[in-house]
């Protein structure tokens, strides 16, 4: 449909120049000039206002959060990582730069998600990646060794200790990684 469209507004622009007769030049100044307004205005808000606009769901700072979140987690044995981040294994597999066939290998154990009637994987609660854990965090759990929380900022309650959070372009907290000893 938007071929057409644009191939019919094209004839239709050609017509209008064509048939302006002694206004041909006024015209052909005024189409070339909205189109330089609009790509301009396009441009603008491509370059400048998309970043901030769409930055969270298009999952940026993820590979910070993995890098940094991968360094931290060799201290401890336990990982979580939340739901709330969509198909988290997929960066953590990507980022590491993990072994397809160590990947092929884990996620062979995953397809009980289909048994359990789930039509999704991040669906399903406890798939892991080595040791990362996939699913709820259950943060307000208390745990039987130290654990690493990976997720959303609104996955943990504000008062919540971190390690690091990760800011949204417009400054909203995005990613959080948090600890948990033993009582």
């Amino acid at each position: 449909m938007i071929p057409f469209l644009m191939i019919s507004c094209a004839y239709g622009f050609f017509f209008l120049v064509r048939a302006a007769g002694r206004f041909r030049q006024w015209i052909s100044l005024a189409l070339l000039s909205s189109a330089f307004v609009f790509s301009a205005f396009y441009l603008e808000s491509y370059f400048f206002l998309s970043p901030f606009r769409i930055g969270t769901s298009m999952f940026a700072g993820m590979r910070e959060l993995v890098d940094r979140s991968v360094s931290i987690s060799r201290e401890f044995p336990v990982v979580r990582v939340g739901r709330s981040i969509s198909e988290p294994h997929i960066f953590f597999a990507f980022y590491q730069a993990l072994d397809p066939r160590q990947y092929q290998q884990a996620s062979r154990n995953w397809l009980v998600f289909e048994d359990k009637g789930l039509k999704f994987l991040d669906q399903y609660d406890g798939y892991s990646l080595g040791k990362f854990r996939f699913g709820d965090l259950k943060n307000s759990e208390p745990v039987s060794q130290p654990t690493l929380y990976i997720g959303r900022a609104e996955d943990f309650p504000s008062d919540y200790p971190y390690y690091f959070r990760l800011d949204s372009l417009n400054g909203q907290p995005e990613y959080q990684v948090s600890r948990r000893d033993p009582s």
